[in-house]
């Protein structure tokens, strides 16, 4: 098994296993800027609890291609993620824990996520991944060279667009918050 940072052999954080041993299904949120690791870590969680894993982004570059216009991108990307926690809902009401690898830029997608969740009767649990923006852009520039399938490409000015649009999560959003700073050893349970 790999840690947060990629470390093989490494035990999972505490927070992994409280989830697993809750004895509920949680919807683990994953929140942070593009380059964050969040697809990483999504497939992480995905083997090691499990859980099923939901990256639109994925499903959006399938169907669509790499780039479309912002106003036609937002409108699939809603119409994607609607259905995806449809089968969401309908997977934690099964019991089974489901990781929401959507970015959740804003506290109001972060909110209403949550609000899905408990209604479906989980725990909701944002994972921030917080990176700083010149190890962001150092990562981007390296996907982009050797560009996987399901990602985008992603230049340092959509980068600084895509920064000047999040809204990090606080802790007074109400909702379970697993913080995990660039190093492995900064991962903290709020």
């Amino acid at each position: 098994m790999t840690d947060v940072a990629g470390r093989r052999g490494a035990d999972p954080p505490a927070w992994i296993e409280g989830v697993r041993r809750s004895g509920r299904p949680h919807a683990l949120l994953l929140c942070g800027l593009t380059g964050a690791g969040k697809s990483r870590l999504a497939r992480q969680l995905e083997g090691s609890l499990p859980a099923l894993r939901f990256t639109v982004d994925e499903w959006m570059i399938a169907l669509f291609g790499q780039h479309l216009p912002r106003p036609v991108h937002d409108e699939r990307f809603a119409t994607l993620s609607d259905l995806a926690w449809d089968t969401a809902r309908r997977t934690l009401a099964l019991g089974v824990h489901v990781v929401l690898d959507y970015g959740f830029w804003s506290r109001a997608s972060r909110q209403q996520a949550a609000r899905r969740a408990r209604d479906a009767g989980a725990t909701p649990i944002v994972v921030y991944l917080d990176v700083p923006l010149a190890e962001l852009e150092r990562r981007l520039a390296a996907r982009n060279a050797a560009l996987p399938a399901g990602t985008y490409a992603v230049t340092p000015t959509m980068l600084a667009e895509f920064a000047a649009r999040f809204e990090p999560p606080s802790e007074d959003e109400a909702i379970g918050l697993v913080w995990v700073g660039a190093q492995a050893d900064q991962t903290t349970q709020r």
